[in-house]
C-alpha cells in the first residue's frame, strides 16, 4: 500500500526537518516571527509525521475490513475521514498562508469532529449489537477495526487542530493552547 510504503519517507523527513531547525538556531539565532516560526515548525513536524503514523494504521485497517461493515456504518467513517481531509488540508492552508483567522476558525470546528466521531461510534455499536441476534462472531472484529478507524480520524482532525494552533503562533506570537478560543483573539 502507497500510505504504508510512504511513511519511511515522511520519518525520514521528519528528521530532516529537525537538523535543518536546529542548525537554523545555531547558526543564525533568528528573533521574533523568524524564532517563532522555527519553534512552531520543529513542534508541527512532530503533528505531521503522527498524522502520517494514523494514516498507515488506517490504511493497514481498511485493507483487513474490506467491505464487511454494512453501507450506513461506512457511510458514518467516510463522514469522519471527509472531516479529518477538511481539517488536514485547512490546517496546511492556514500555515502556507499564516493565516491566524483561519488558524482560529479551524480550532473553533474541533467539536465537529468529535460530533463526527460519535455519530461513527454509533453506527458501530448498532453493528455489535447485531451480532448477538446473528451470532456472527466476524462482526466484533469488523467493528473493532472501524472503531480503531474513528479513533485514528479523531485523532488526525486534533493534530491538524495542533497544526493551526502553532500557525497562530507564528502569525500572532500568542500561543493558544490549553486555551479556550474566544472569538476576540
Amino acid at each position: 500500500c502507497a500510505v504504508v510504503d510512504g511513511d519511511v519517507s515522511v520519518n525520514a523527513l521528519e528528521n530532516e526537518i529537525d537538523e535543518m531547525a536546529l542548525s537554523i538556531l545555531v547558526r543564525h539565532q533568528p528573533m521574533a516571527q523568524d524564532l517563532r516560526f522555527v519553534v512552531a515548525s520543529l513542534r508541527m513536524v512532530i503533528d505531521l509525521e503522527r498524522i502520517g503514523d494514523e494514516a498507515v494504521n488506517i490504511a493497514e485497517r481498511a485493507v483487513v475490513l474490506h467491505e464487511t461493515l454494512p453501507v450506513p456504518v461506512m457511510d458514518a467513517v467516510f463522514a469522519l475521514m471527509e472531516t479529518a481531509k477538511k481539517s488536514y488540508k485547512r490546517a496546511v492552508d492556514c500555515f502556507r498562508s499564516l493565516d491566524a483567522s483561519a488558524a482560529i476558525a479551524l480550532c473553533r470546528k474541533e467539536d465537529e469532529s468529535t460530533q463526527e466521531e460519535v455519530k461513527a461510534l454509533q453506527q458501530i455499536m448498532g453493528y455489535f449489537c447485531l451480532e448477538g441476534q446473528s451470532g456472527n462472531s466476524g462482526k466484533s472484529y469488523a467493528g473493532m477495526h472501524g472503531i480503531l478507524i474513528c479513533r485514528a480520524l479523531n485523532r488526525i482532525c486534533r493534530r491538524s487542530a495542533n497544526i493551526a494552533e502553532h500557525t497562530y503562533f507564528i502569525a500572532k506570537g500568542v500561543n493558544i493552547k490549553h486555551v479556550p478560543v474566544r472569538e476576540e483573539l
